[in-house]
């Protein structure tokens, strides 16, 4: 089970791409990997897989 402080920690992507968006900064593949690999060790591996469907459904640039 993950500590209140994980938790905040593994949203903070989100916020990340949602910044980087108001500022027209799309992000590269390095990012997105990135991204995912760091809310993967963060013992969240639901919400990495969710970060990598968003990022496929919303970005196909990717």
């Amino acid at each position: 089970m993950q500590t209140p402080e994980v938790a905040i920690l593994v949203d903070d992507p989100f916020r990340l791409i949602e910044t980087m968006k108001k500022r027209n900064v799309f992000p590269n593949e390095a990012t997105v990997r990135s991204l995912i690999h760091g809310v993967f060790r963060c013992v969240a591996p639901r919400k990495a897989f969710e970060l990598l469907i968003m990022f496929l459904e919303k970005e196909p640039m990717m």
